[in-house]
């Protein structure tokens, strides 16, 4: 194609629709719009939702403009630090979610939320009796190397 020549914007998006780093950075921009939106409703602060998580302002605000470096673990603090939690969710590609939360049981997430992590995370002491701790059976190999049950294709 020479320097003249012009691409459409439908050619222009399907080449970035191939890069992984675009669909990398429409995950977080959906992340920290979720993120915005649930402080919003709640009422909470950048300095309270720094202080609920157990970090700086500073970091809550590269947060919210999609400029921190998130983790599944990070972002998982942010969603439970607002009375959340984190849900992924693999689609076909070109296909429309609809996403429907139903509440089972009432907590009051202001409630939840204005507690710090540690607290929310807590399962009361009845609770625990009444739902052991799942076992797991993981062969000594894969508990050393856990990409030893998933090998390179040849």
């Amino acid at each position: 194609m020479s320097e003249r020549q012009t691409r459409s914007f439908s050619e222009l998006y399907e080449e970035l629709e191939r890069d992984p780093a675009y669909w990398a950075d429409r995950a977080v921009l959906d992340f920290t719009d979720e993120l915005a939106r649930l402080m919003d409703e709640q009422q909470v602060s950048r300095a309270e939702l720094a202080r609920r998580i157990g970090s700086s302002q500073a970091y809550v605000t590269k947060a919210l403009n999609s400029r921190a470096n998130f983790t599944i673990a990070s972002m998982t603090k942010l969603a439970l630090a607002l009375g959340s939690e984190l849900r992924l969710h693999l689609a076909p590609r070109h296909s429309v979610t609809h996403w429907f939360d139903e509440i089972t049981s009432y907590v009051p997430y202001r409630e939840a939320a204005s507690k710090p992590i540690e607290s929310t995370m807590t399962v009361p002491s009845t609770a625990q009796s009444a739902a052991p701790e799942p076992e797991y059976n993981v062969s000594p190999d894969l508990a050393k190397e856990p990409d030893a049950a998933f090998p390179p294709a040849a």
